[in-house]
């Protein structure tokens, strides 16, 4: 009578490993990387600049300065290879005479179209959200 009960919970173990494999992708499913370029959104009252750099082929590209005024939106790269990590300095002059700078450094890693929004800034950092890939 015991071996009888097992096999209905055995069969259905197997049934939800198989479910769960399948769902996963099974064998040579997951993640896919695209290609795809980062732009930056200013959504601060306040004036930002983003610069930074990143590699390709081998070789470090830098990211000239990009100066942006509240709501503006900027393509910093061209199109790069999926995963290509670039690394941003956020600056944001949150006083009128625009002696007093927050910044930040955000490291992203491309997948797809990559946006960058700056959000917020105090008198010390910049936050900011990511989203696309």
């Amino acid at each position: 009578m015991y071996g009888k009960r097992c096999f209905p919970f055995q069969v259905r173990g197997l049934l939800l490993l198989a479910s769960l494999i399948l769902a996963c992708g099974g064998s040579g499913g997951g993640l896919q990387i695209e290609d795809g370029y980062l732009s930056v959104l200013n959504r601060t009252q306040y004036q930002a600049r983003v610069d930074g750099w990143y590699l390709k082929d081998g070789e470090q590209h830098q990211i000239a300065d990009v100066r942006m005024e509240p709501e503006e939106t900027h393509q910093i790269t061209e199109s790069l290879p999926g995963g290509t990590e670039v690394h941003l300095t956020l600056y944001a002059y949150v006083s009128a005479d625009q002696d007093e700078v927050a910044t930040t450094k955000a490291t992203i890693t491309l997948n797809g179209n990559t946006l960058v929004i700056i959000t917020n800034a105090s008198n010390i950092v910049v936050e900011y959200t990511i989203t696309g890939g």
